[in-house]
């Protein structure tokens, strides 16, 4: 077999697997974007702020569109003035494995905290999508809002990953409660995130059908 021919066989190769991948992020990325079963046993086990020292309330909010969120209150009993945090996690596991970092907050930094499992994380019930996260992140700012000990308090936004697309997005919808914005490990967005993780699909991000929060979000003084 010739050198040229060589070249032509792993130049076919290469384009079948580049065309396989691209075929399965437009498939799959919703499998990809939200493997809220992972870690395993991340959909029936949720850690309790107790087991890290914590007092907390736990509530169940329903939505708008129905869906059921389980969501994490913890409260300092004293009323000095303190902010709360409102905590968005990645797009793994829930809310319960991000308890060690609502621990910091309220005990290193004083602050409340508030934390959700998006719909279909955790115990809470539905699937995960775009406009589904920001309805539930809405739902739960909105809850604050009326809630007896945390209605007229500051609100920090907390967001990890894909919860920072989450935690600006919500943000720049309410610059009046929304005070402060902490974003950690955030993309701009996921087409432009492609090209750092899966650089063979550089050229693809055209099938990227989500995550277009900071196309979508209005000016906001808060960002």
């Amino acid at each position: 077999m010739s050198v040229s021919t060589v070249a032509r066989v792993l130049a076919g190769a290469a384009g079948v697997t580049i065309a396989t991948l691209a075929g399965l992020l437009y498939v799959y990325q919703t499998a990809l974007i939200y493997p809220a079963s992972f870690p395993e046993g991340s959909r029936t086990i949720v850690d309790s702020p107790s087991q890290y020292g914590m007092p907390y309330t736990e509530h169940r909010l329903v939505t708008p569109d129905q869906i059921k969120l389980h969501v994490y209150v913890i409260p300092h009993e004293d009323e000095q003035p303190r902010p709360t945090v409102l905590m968005l996690h990645a797009n793994a596991g829930n809310m319960g494995h991000r308890l060690p970092i609502a621990r910091d907050f309220f005990h290193r930094l004083g602050c409340h905290v508030v934390m959700l499992s998006y719909r279909g994380y955790g115990l809470s019930t539905g699937e995960p999508t775009e406009p589904g996260l920001r309805i539930d992140a809405q739902t739960t700012l909105d809850w604050i809002r009326k809630h007896a000990k945390l209605s007229h308090t500051p609100v920090i936004a907390y967001g990890q990953s894909i919860g920072g697309a989450v935690a600006i997005d919500l943000a720049a919808r309410n610059p009046e409660t929304v005070r402060a914005l902490i974003v950690e490990n955030t993309f701009l967005s996921i087409p432009k995130l492609i090209p750092s993780v899966l650089p063979m699909l550089r050229h693809f991000t055209f099938l990227c059908r989500t995550y277009r929060f900071a196309a979508h979000s209005p000016p906001s003084p808060v960002i």
